[in-house]
């Protein structure tokens, strides 16, 4: 969601389009979900790897958590 909020601020850079809302089914799927994206207690190969699934190299993973993790930690101190 902060990407979908950030990224026509940030002037330029990378663009990856973002799927948003539930397009296949009305009901949810919790379990084949989350196991499909990175836990916070996930160590990094797994993180890498649960990424490189979904097309990015492990570059590409780190820069949009370092920008993650940037903009959470700026949205903190305000």
């Amino acid at each position: 969601m902060i990407y979908l909020c950030t990224w026509p601020s940030q002037g330029g850079g990378p663009f990856y389009p973002v799927l948003t809302g539930r397009r296949d089914s009305l009901q949810s799927f919790f379990q084949e979900a989350t196991d499909q994206i990175p836990r916070p207690d996930d160590n990094i190969t797994r993180t890498l790897h649960l990424f490189n699934l979904r097309g990015f190299n492990a570059q590409e993973t780190v820069s949009l958590l370092g920008k993650l993790l940037y903009t959470y930690a700026f949205m903190n101190i305000i």
